[in-house]
């Protein structure tokens, strides 16, 4: 189980990552808002809050 629990992790900070990098690259105000709206709920499943 512990080995699952890796694997998620990993997979969601690798999402978390390259929604980070997108939100930096885009120029719009409003899309930058967006990526912050994905981001929060990728950070809490990366600590495991529910």
């Amino acid at each position: 189980m512990l080995i699952i629990t890796f694997i998620y992790r990993l997979i969601i900070l690798f999402f978390t990552v390259l929604v980070v990098r997108d939100m930096f690259k885009e120029k719009d105000i409003w899309n930058q808002l967006t990526s912050v709206l994905v981001i929060i709920p990728f950070v809490l499943r990366l600590f495991m809050v529910k």
